[in-house]
């Protein structure tokens, strides 16, 4: 079963997940979206009760990215994976 995120979750929601399906944690996500760490874990405990999901947060990243492969297909997961990365290491150097 694939979960449909759209159609539940707020833009905001869906931008904290979309930061956490790209593998960044709580305080990369508040850094990238300007926000504090206690409120990005309290917006995933939110998407978690809107979606009636009781897996970890792992876990909920992994079915975004499953959502996403099957709303968009695996080569437009691929190319935002690799700007993504992209984008990391530029920030590293």
């Amino acid at each position: 079963m694939i979960i449909d995120f759209a159609g539940k979750l707020n833009p905001r929601e869906l931008e904290v997940v979309e930061l956490l399906s790209q593998g960044l944690n709580t305080k990369e996500i508040a850094e990238a979206l300007f926000m504090q760490s206690g409120s990005v874990s309290v917006f995933i405990f939110n998407v978690k009760a809107k979606l009636d999901f009781e897996g970890s947060t792992l876990r909920l990243a992994v079915e975004l990215c499953k959502w996403k492969v099957a709303k968009e297909g695996i080569t437009q997961i691929v190319r935002e994976w690799l700007d993504a990365q992209e984008q990391m290491t530029n920030k590293d150097a």
